[in-house]
């Protein structure tokens, strides 16, 4: 998904003052902790973690980015699969990221102007640069809401993470007799006992 941008933020820079209405300063503000975090050797694997997730809540609308990634399901699911499926989204992408935080490598985001689409939408595109490996194009979508610039979708070379995981969680509920709960059983088993930066 979107989340394995974590690996990429640039370096640290003053936060500019209008952040939270700025989609690029929001952008860089986000890179600034991002990076912080990374380059922190002193922390643990747990801290690394709680701080993760911590930056998936502040700077990602997770509940937008759930009910994409669910797609047509969510209007079927019932409250109570709807709820435990945002959670269980949320501790999959923990889990599955926090032993990859350590695996940063000197990468760095140049960001470029915002394309603003009416009054709460906008489109930042970046390039990834790498020491050691070809610039990556990544471009990310972002709501306005009313904490502010959240992300809601980045997209990899052109590839959606939203739509590549709508595709595959579909493939799992279509294949399994108990549809929406056989996603979330998916889910149960891969977290099960994970409260990794709870």
């Amino acid at each position: 998904m979107v989340l394995s941008i974590f690996l990429v933020a640039g370096p640290a820079r003053a936060a500019a003052p209008d952040a939270e209405s700025d989609p690029v300063a929001f952008l860089q503000a986000f890179s600034d902790r991002a990076i912080a975090m990374l380059a922190d050797d002193s922390l643990s694997k747990e801290q690394r973690a709680r701080e993760f997730r911590s930056l998936l809540r502040s700077g990602f609308d997770m509940e937008r980015i759930g009910r994409a990634v669910l797609g047509r399901y969510w209007r079927s699911a019932t409250p109570e699969q709807r709820a435990e499926f945002l959670q269980l989204l949320e501790e999959f992408v923990v889990l599955f990221y926090a032993d990859r935080l350590s695996d940063y490598s000197g990468e760095t985001l140049r960001t470029g102007k915002a394309r603003v689409r009416g009054d709460r939408d906008a489109l930042v595109r970046s390039r990834v640069l790498s020491p050691d490996r070809p610039a990556v194009a990544v471009d990310w979508r972002l709501r306005r809401t009313a904490e502010g610039w959240r992300i809601i979708d980045v997209m990899i070379e052109g590839v959606s993470m939203t739509i590549t995981h709508r595709s595959e969680f579909a493939a799992v509920i279509s294949n399994s007799p108990a549809r929406i709960e056989g996603l979330l059983q998916k889910l149960r088993e891969k977290t099960k006992g994970a409260d990794v930066g709870a």
